[in-house]
């Protein structure tokens, strides 16, 4: 697909989208400039808890969509993926700065929102990690450190 894997010359490495490509080129369409994510994942609801996990399931949509509204995160994509024989059956994917996703993290809502997920959802997980415009850094910090050390 054109335009879907962006390649930066710094490090010979595609690591960008087509929307960071937009960004590259001025356009404010799709921006990825936030560089932090919370990567939420899970495998399956548990058997016989389906409907409890879409009622969870449209909460925590309702929640993205309140941070969002409120600045707190950039914006959030949501991923059902295809069977494929492995673990990952989805994942929500929160953007935004490394300030306001801590506090999001650490607060009571979404602990409260983690701990009903966790009844109903199997192999659920969170994790911080970068993207957009922190994929170079990052890259920098991991290419020097690796230098330093032989």
């Amino acid at each position: 697909m054109p335009g879907r894997f962006e390649t930066d010359s710094t490090f010979g490495r595609g690591f960008g989208t087509s929307a960071a490509a937009n960004c590259r080129r001025g356009s404010n369409e799709g921006c990825v400039t936030a560089g932090r994510v919370i990567f939420i994942g899970w495998t399956n609801a548990v058997r016989g808890r389906e409907q409890a996990s879409q009622k969870v399931f449209r909460e925590a949509m309702e929640y993205w969509g309140r941070l969002q509204a409120a600045g707190e995160v950039e914006g959030f994509d949501v991923v059902l993926l295809d069977a494929h024989g492995g673990d990952l059956g989805g994942f929500f994917l929160l953007r935004g700065e490394r300030e306001k996703l801590s506090r999001v993290r650490a607060s009571e809502e979404m602990e409260h929102l983690m701990v009903r997920a966790n009844t109903i959802i199997d192999g659920l997980g969170a994790v911080a990690g970068v993207t957009g415009d922190g994929v170079p850094r990052q890259m920098a910090a991991f290419l020097e450190a690796s230098s330093c050390l032989g």
